[in-house]
């Protein structure tokens, strides 16, 4: 993941009550999660035999998410020799549109603290889910009588609807910063970032619809005092139907590219690497052993800058 923080400690610019933050963002949108599936309608328990549910409906794709934009920016100093103010000049090229929109700034180097520039991708959406099954109706009762006297058979539950597909995530962005040869200790001020979004999941799968019950016998035969001696069969019980399965996750977006360089073709790729050169510590108990929980004292740090320019 590629993501620079790069914290200024430069003692020959001092910030002002004034300091602020400049942003710059063209991250992509995120995409939109598709739509659910609606259910299957329910077997319909006027039927002579017990009616299968419907099938639910499949949940929707999702939307891809946008792309980042781009950031393309030179930064230099109005004076060079005073270096009391930034020339921040460039251009943002908008994610979704792809329109550019001029950049032209100017700052007192005292003010500006920070420059923080993103050109992240959108997440991708998720993806719908699907519909559940309807329900088997209950089988109908069978009729006294010699005739239709077994009861009929409950419908199968429907299946429910898959799930729809998550959304790819959109691809990072481009930033790339120039500096003039002689201002590119600014590069200490830039926080750039142009990471891919998140893959949008798979939307859930729908339950299955439940079986209908079978009807009851109906009565065959009756003794003198009309209790049934002889029924007919029950019908049988409906199939449960198969759940849904779950939507495809999106796909990865790909790393944003992030390119800070000089004028003079040199890539900058930090410009504070700190080392510790020496610490003066002193102990409250000084026999030269660190006890657990004794207190120490840190009266002095020197460290050096091991920063570098790649050609």
């Amino acid at each position: 993941m590629k993501r620079y923080f790069l914290l200024v400690l430069v003692s020959s610019l001092c910030f002002s009550a004034f300091a602020k933050t400049e942003t710059i963002n063209v991250s992509g949108e995120n995409g939109r999660s598709g739509y659910n599936g609606t259910a299957g309608d329910n077997g319909s328990a006027n039927s002579r035999f017990g009616e299968n549910g419907g099938h639910g409906y499949h949940g929707g794709d999702a939307e891809d998410g946008i792309s980042g934009g781009d950031i393309r920016l030179f930064i230099s100093f109005i004076d060079a020799n005073t270096k009391e103010e930034i020339s921040i000049v460039g251009e943002a090229v908008d994610a979704r549109t792809r329109r550019r929109r001029p950049i032209n700034q100017v700052f007192k180097t005292q003010d500006l603290t920070r420059l923080i520039l993103v050109a992240n991708g959108g997440n991708g959406g998720r993806g719908g889910n699907g519909g559940k099954g309807g329900d088997g109706a209950r089988g109908s009762d069978g009729i006294d009588g010699p005739i239709f006297n077994d009861g009929s058979n409950g419908g199968n539950g429907g299946n429910g609807g898959n799930g729809g597909r998550g959304g790819r995530a959109g691809d990072g962005g481009t930033i790339q910063v120039t500096f003039d040869a002689d201002a590119y200790i600014l590069s200490g001020l830039v926080f750039a970032e142009a990471v891919p979004g998140q893959a949008g999941s798979g939307g859930s799968g729908g339950s299955a619809g439940s079986a209908g019950q079978g009807g009851a016998p109906g009565c065959i035969e009756r003794d003198t005092e009309g209790f049934c001696i002889l029924r007919g069969s029950w019908g049988r019980r409906g199939n449960t139907g198969t759940s849904g399965s779950y939507g495809q996750r999106g796909g990865p977006g790909r790393e944003g590219s992030l390119l800070q360089s000089t004028t003079t073709g040199t890539v900058i790729t930090a410009p504070y690497k700190l080392e510790l050169m020496r610490s003066d510590v002193v102990e409250s108990i000084q026999d030269g052993i660190f006890e657990p929980g004794e207190e120490i004292t840190v009266n002095s740090v020197v460290l050096k800058n091991g920063f570098h320019l790649l050609q």
